[in-house]
C-alpha cells in the first residue's frame, strides 16, 4: 500500500515519500522487515527511539518519531506516535472493525469473564466470534496467546483482519484503561460497549481516581447513536449515561432496570439465577458461582439479547462455560482468583462467605511498582473478611517485597495474619492449615504463570503449587 494512502491529511510529510510502497508496520524494531514503517515512542521503561539504527538495518523505509532527532532516513515527527500508529494500522488492514460487529467490555473487574461468556454465547448461537482478552485471544475456536488485556493498536487491527479472513462476524474484546489512554483503541468502530463496574485501580498510571473514571467514560463518549451502551446500576450510572449518544441499557438487582437478576440458589458447585428482561423471565444455571458472577452473567445476557440473539442460544452459551482460568477457579477446597483490587478482593471474600461452612483462609500480596495506595486497603479488607490471612509476595518487580508487605500491614487492625514472603510457602501453609469445611482463597495472580522479580519473569503458577501441596497433604 502506498504511503499517501495511509497518512491522514493533517500529517505533514515530504511529498517525495508519497509513493513509497509500504509492506508492513512495526513498533518493535525486532519485528521490522524490508519496506516497513517503524513507529518509535517513549514508554515508561523503554524509549524505542534508541532502536532506530536496528530498525533501519532490518529494512525500515520510514520512521515515525515523537522526538525531533536528526537522522539520515525518511522520517515523520509527530506529538503522538501511538495515535498515528492506530490510524495507519486500521488503514493498512482495510479498517477491519467496520466489517464486523465489535463489542467492547470495560470496567475495573470482570472483563475477562464477561468476554468469555459472550464468546461462548455467540458461538452457541451460530455466530462465528473472535475474542481479544487478558487470558487468551480466539479466532472462533482457534486459540492464540494473549500478552496484555488490550493489545497495541497494530495487533488489534491485525487480529481483526485475520478474524475476517476466517469468517468471524463478531469480536468481543476487553478494553482496559491503559488501552484507552494509550490510543490502542483509536479508530475501532464499537457497536456495543459494556461496563462491568468501577473501583480503584491503576492509580500508579492515571494518578487520580477521577482521571481513571474519565478514561473509562471516554469509551462510551465515542459510541455512535446507533450503538448500545450497557451500564450497571450504581453511583456512576448517570455519569456514563449522560456521556454517550448510544442507546442505554441498565442491569442490576433492583426494580426498574432493563435486566434484573435474582439468585435462586448458590453453592460451591454453581448457582441458579432468575433474570427479568424486557421480553420476559428466564432461568439460568451456571457452573460458575459467586455474587460477582451474577453481574457478569447479567451484562453478558443483556448485551446478547439487545443484539437480537435468541434466549435459548444465550442460555446455552452461558451454561456451557464451566470454568474460567484463574477466575474463581476451584481446585478442591481452594479457589484461585485474579482479584488484585480492593473491590475485587471484597467481592471474592463476600461470595465465598455465602457458601463456606468453615473458615476462610486467604493468601494474597500486592504488586510492586503499582498503586501503593491500595495496599493498606487490601490488608484491612482481607483480615476483616477472612478468618486467617497469609500475606505474601505478588510480582514485587523492582520493589522490596518486605516493604510492600509493611504497607499492607499498615491497614490491618486485627491480628489474624502472618507474613510469609515466599509465595510458594504461603500457599503450602494455607492448604495444609485448611480443614474439610474450610475454603482457601489465593488471590492476585489468577491465570498468570510467572512471578516478576526485578526485571525477570520466573515461572510460577498458583494452581500448580496448590496441586503439588494437595498431593503431599
Amino acid at each position: 500500500m502506498l504511503l499517501k494512502q495511509l497518512i491522514p491529511d493533517n500529517i505533514s510529510f515530504n511529498s517525495c515519500l508519497a509513493n513509497i510502497d509500504i509492506k508492513g508496520l512495526a513498533y518493535d524494531s525486532r519485528d521490522v522487515k524490508p519496506g516497513y514503517i517503524f513507529f518509535a515512542r517513549k514508554g515508561e521503561r523503554i524509549n524505542s527511539h534508541c532502536f532506530i539504527e536496528d530498525a533501519y538495518k532490518r529494512g525500515a523505509v520510514l520512521f515515525v518519531l515523537t522526538e525531533d532527532i536528526d537522522i539520515p532516513y525518511p522520517r515523520i515527527v509527530v506529538s503522538d506516535s501511538r495515535k498515528l500508529l492506530a490510524i495507519i494500522s486500521h488503514r493498512f488492514y482495510s479498517e477491519p472493525s467496520k466489517k464486523m460487529k465489535v463489542i467492547g467490555i470495560t470496567g475495573t473487574n470482570g472483563k475477562s469473564t464477561v468476554t468469555i461468556f459472550l464468546h461462548s454465547i455467540y458461538e452457541a448461537c451460530g455466530n462465528p466470534c473472535g475474542l481479544i482478552g487478558t487470558i487468551v485471544n480466539k479466532i472462533s475456536t482457534s486459540l492464540l496467546p494473549a500478552e496484555r488485556t488490550t493489545p497495541e493498536s497494530l495487533d488489534i487491527s491485525r487480529l481483526m483482519h485475520q478474524m475476517i479472513g476466517k469468517g468471524v462476524e463478531t469480536v468481543v474484546m476487553e478494553v482496559s484503561s491503559h488501552g484507552i489512554a494509550q490510543s490502542r483503541i483509536e479508530g475501532v468502530d464499537f457497536d456495543i460497549a459494556g461496563l462491568t463496574c468501577i473501583g480503584r485501580d491503576h492509580l500508579d498510571f492515571h494518578r487520580t481516581f477521577e482521571a481513571y473514571v474519565e478514561t473509562k467514560v471516554s469509551l462510551f463518549r465515542i459510541l455512535k447513536e446507533n450503538a448500545i451502551a450497557v451500564l450497571p446500576q450504581g453511583d456512576y450510572f448517570d455519569l456514563f449515561k449522560f456521556n454517550t449518544k448510544a442507546k442505554v441499557i441498565s442491569y442490576g438487582y433492583t426494580d426498574g432496570l432493563n435486566y434484573r437478576g435474582n439468585i435462586i440458589s448458590m453453592g460451591l458447585n454453581g448457582m441458579e439465577l432468575q433474570i427479568d428482561t424486557p421480553y420476559g423471565r428466564e432461568k439460568i444455571h451456571s457452573r460458575l458461582t459467586g455474587r460477582h458472577n451474577v453481574s457478569n452473567i447479567l451484562i453478558a445476557y443483556a448485551i446478547a439479547r439487545e443484539d437480537g440473539l435468541s434466549p435459548s442460544g444465550i442460555i446455552e452459551g452461558i451454561e456451557s462455560v464451566d470454568a474460567i482460568p484463574g477466575r474463581f477457579e476451584r481446585i478442591g477446597n481452594v479457589i484461585v482468583d485474579f482479584a488484585h483490587t480492593p473491590d475485587a478482593m471484597m467481592a471474592m471474600l463476600q461470595s465465598a462467605r455465602e457458601f463456606t461452612k468453615g473458615n476462610i483462609i486467604t493468601v494474597f500480596g500486592c504488586g510492586g511498582d503499582r498503586d501503593k495506595g491500595k495496599r493498606p486497603l487490601m490488608g484491612g479488607i482481607a483480615t476483616k473478611l477472612s478468618d486467617y490471612v497469609f500475606i505474601t509476595s505478588d510480582n514485587p518487580r523492582t520493589e522490596d517485597p518486605l516493604s510492600i508487605i509493611k504497607e499492607i500491614e499498615d491497614g490491618i487492625k486485627i491480628k489474624n495474619y502472618e507474613v510469609v514472603p515466599d509465595r510458594k510457602e504461603a500457599i503450602e501453609k494455607a492448604v495444609n492449615m485448611a480443614d474439610k469445611d474450610d475454603i482457601v482463597l489465593i488471590l492476585g495472580k489468577g491465570h498468570e504463570t510467572y512471578q516478576i522479580i526485578g526485571d525477570e519473569k520466573i515461572p510460577f503458577d498458583d494452581r500448580e503449587v496448590v496441586r503439588e501441596a494437595m498431593g503431599r497433604a
